[in-house]
């Protein structure tokens, strides 16, 4: 009985900690052309940094702090890394930036 008082102990723990992780964050996602174009997305802010791989090219930045962020795609070879700025993040919302067109 002990073992399973503890057991959900750390269950409910680690459940409250995860939800409050995430609150007050906000989302970018954004879509590149050509898919295998680009290898990294990096969104930056003032005051946050994150970053993500680029899958079937679609990628999603979370847990992002509200705020102003530039979102640079970092490109393979032979394409160049293209940027986009002045991206609004807001709390609990996913911001939609579309398509990043990558060229050689």
């Amino acid at each position: 009985m002990k073992n399973i008082l503890i057991t959900l102990s750390i269950a409910a723990y680690i459940l409250i900690a995860t939800s409050f992780s995430n609150s007050g964050s906000g989302t970018i996602k954004g879509m590149v052309s050509p898919a295998n174009a680009g290898s990294k997305a990096i969104a930056m802010s003032r005051n946050d940094t994150a970053q993500s791989n680029i899958y079937q090219g679609m990628f999603q930045l979370t847990g992002l702090q509200p705020g102003t962020y530039s979102v640079t795609i970092e490109a393979v070879p032979p394409y160049k890394n293209v940027s986009k700025k002045l991206i609004v993040v807001t709390e609990g919302a996913t911001t939609d930036i579309g398509y990043f067109f990558l060229k050689k």
